[in-house]
């Protein structure tokens, strides 16, 4: 069980990494509370305010990213 909440949080770390590296946040602060906050789906309108215009939508890619994680974890338990 502390495997599979160490790959959500690394994967919200590489989302924020991906993130910055491609200049879309400006640093690794600003990206992990976008990609947290965003992974957990709790406040998606309010997350995308530090996005440049045209990257809005990701967002909703990071949050269903979340979705099929826990897909894959719930197929591999049965």
């Amino acid at each position: 069980m502390l495997f599979l909440m160490f790959t959500h949080i690394a994967e919200i770390f590489l989302w924020s990494f991906g993130l910055m590296g491609m200049g879309i946040v400006p640093d690794l602060d600003q990206g992990l509370v976008f990609c947290g906050a965003t992974y957990t789906t709790t406040t998606i309108s309010y997350a995308t305010e530090p996005l440049p215009l045209g990257w809005k939508l990701i967002a909703v890619f990071i949050a269903l990213s979340v979705h099929l994680q826990f897909c894959l974890e719930y197929l591999s338990d049965a």
